[in-house]
């Protein structure tokens, strides 16, 4: 099945403006919404460029301003992830691979729906980061 050049942009452009919302803090859940619409026109390879490009303007905006310790303590869980992420896409069937996304998606989609309730049950306590 091939899709029209046309819809295949407008869903491109789209889904870009979804991801820059959502990397700026604006879009809730529509990165989570990204990756399912880019499957549906049959590109998912496309959203690893947009969001290096996504996160070439992050970091730019946020050059020097960033805490190193707390910065440090997140890269063990970064590569972890990442591994994991890699040897699971590699590895799994398609079939998969669409059921894990789509389960993903509505966890996602469920937390936002709730995240009121969410945070009222839980007690916040902010610390000094400089303690990290």
């Amino acid at each position: 099945m091939t899709v029209d050049p046309l819809i295949f942009y407008i869903m491109v452009a789209v889904i870009a403006f979804m991801i820059g919302l959502a990397k700026g803090g604006l879009g809730c859940t529509l990165g989570a919404l990204a990756t399912p619409l880019l499957v549906l026109v049959k590109v998912i390879g496309l959203i690893l460029p947009i969001l290096m490009l996504a996160d070439i303007f992050a970091v730019s905006f946020h050059w020097r301003r960033w805490n190193s310790k707390l910065v440090l303590l997140l890269i063990p869980g970064a590569i972890v992830g990442v591994t994991i992420g890699t040897f699971f896409i590699t590895n799994a069937p398609t079939e998969t691979l669409r059921t894990t996304l789509g389960v993903i998606v509505l966890i996602f989609s469920l937390y936002k729906i709730l995240e009121s309730r969410i945070q009222r049950l839980l007690t916040y306590r902010p610390r000094n980061c400089m303690d990290c």
